[in-house]
């Protein structure tokens, strides 16, 4: 096998490792949308269940006050391990990226090292086929 053809092997291997962590940065930044969209559904929650509160007034019964309490705190809490979620998401989605430029990279070394061989070998092909028409002419423009 030459050596073109070895590395047309691994730029096929690399490419298809590129197009594997595509897929996976894909995903991910599928998965930040996602948390994103839940994020904001939570915090919409959130602004609507603690102006229900503060517009109630004196109406409400002590023990639903304490519950609508209680309600928003843990909407709080869920917001913040939302955002928490989120931000791993971005931080998973950053690695995915970095993975896919490697990747990337790699594959187009390989390609530029294939393209290079095949150069040399064409120069190299150039020069033999260029010897021999010199030695041709060479031997008809010589004592006869």
């Amino acid at each position: 096998m030459s050596r073109p053809d070895r590395l047309e092997s691994l730029e096929r291997l690399a490419s298809f490792d590129e197009n594997e962590a595509a897929r996976r940065l894909a995903a991910g930044l599928q998965r930040i949308t996602a948390e994103e969209e839940r994020l904001r559904q939570l915090c919409a929650y959130l602004d609507e269940y603690a102006n229900r509160g503060s517009q109630a007034g004196g109406a409400l019964a002590t023990a639903a006050l304490v519950d609508g309490r209680r309600f928003v705190a843990r909407l709080r809490d869920a917001v913040v391990q939302q955002e928490g979620a989120l931000a791993r998401a971005r931080a998973d989605a950053d690695q995915l990226a970095a993975a896919w430029r490697a990747s990337r990279a790699r594959r187009l070394a390989y390609t530029r090292l294939r393209e290079r061989a095949l150069r040399e070998i064409r120069t190299r092909r150039d020069r033999q086929e260029q010897r021999l028409q010199d030695e041709i002419a060479q031997g008809r423009s010589g004592p006869g």
